[in-house]
């Protein structure tokens, strides 16, 4: 190996490591969809049943929600509770995003995809160890998926952010009124951040294979003049590059 090749396997390796730091974070994190919202009403005007006892009931309740891949939590004033999917919280506002979100397929996909980023991990490590062309194309196409499976999740969790404020005013006549603030959601962002590290790697192991290609022909020109020198030196026909290049293949 020369030194552009060592070179370029820590490229490769540094973005892989960067792309799997940040898609674990974001898969683990609760941070997929957040928001808050601030509902106008009179004291003890406050129709939702599980928090009709908070001590801190006002003119305006202020509701902070977030969301993960597997549990929710919400907060009204000072109070939080982190609740399950099959858990319901008696905040209208809580309870249409944990029961209507297809939150069972964006925990499949999710799962699916995470498991490919490790083993694409491993097919890295493979790679640069031994620089093999065929390790490289599985390693390519590994990387290439797990990037793709995981940026199509932060469209459709950024697409719901973006339409938070339009789904929850015509939902209920409370929130006509409501002042809704929807925040970055920092575990899409994460997941954003892995994705393009991914496809950078992916990337990287690409160029990376036209070398090794390029390489090997190289290689396979130089055995084909060597046995026609050396041929020629001993008198003897020289072999064809053709069966030369057909045993560097083989091999």
């Amino acid at each position: 190996m020369d030194r552009g090749l060592n070179l370029m396997h820590v490229i490769i390796l540094g973005f892989a490591i960067l792309s799997l730091i940040f898609l674990i974070s974001g898969f683990a994190t609760r941070g997929w969809i957040i928001y808050e919202m601030t509902i106008a009403t009179t004291p003890g005007e406050v129709p939702y049943h599980d928090w009709q006892q908070h001590p801190e009931h006002k003119a305006n309740l202020k509701f902070s929600i977030t969301f993960g891949l597997w549990k929710g939590k919400a907060c009204v004033m000072s109070k939080c509770t982190d609740l399950s999917y099959s858990q319901t919280a008696g905040i209208i506002f809580y309870d249409k995003v944990a029961h209507e979100f297809p939150w069972t397929r964006y925990k499949v996909v999710g799962t699916f995809s995470l498991i490919l980023g490790i083993l694409s991990m491993f097919f890295t490590l493979a790679h640069v160890r031994t620089n093999n062309c065929p390790s490289g194309v599985v390693t390519l196409i590994t990387w290439t998926s797990t990037g793709g499976l995981f940026f199509y999740m932060v469209g459709k969790f950024a697409k719901v952010t973006e339409n938070m404020n339009s789904e929850f005013t015509v939902f209920h006549y409370k929130y006509a009124d409501a002042n809704i603030d929807t925040d970055t959601p920092y575990s899409v962002v994460l997941i954003g951040l892995g994705c393009l590290a991914a496809f950078t790697t992916a990337f990287m192991v690409l160029v990376n294979v036209i070398c090794c290609g390029q390489g090997k022909s190289r290689r396979v020109l130089r055995f084909g003049r060597t046995a026609a020198t050396m041929s020629a030196l001993s008198g003897t026909a020289a072999p064809t590059t053709t069966t030369s290049a057909t045993s560097i293949l083989r091999f």
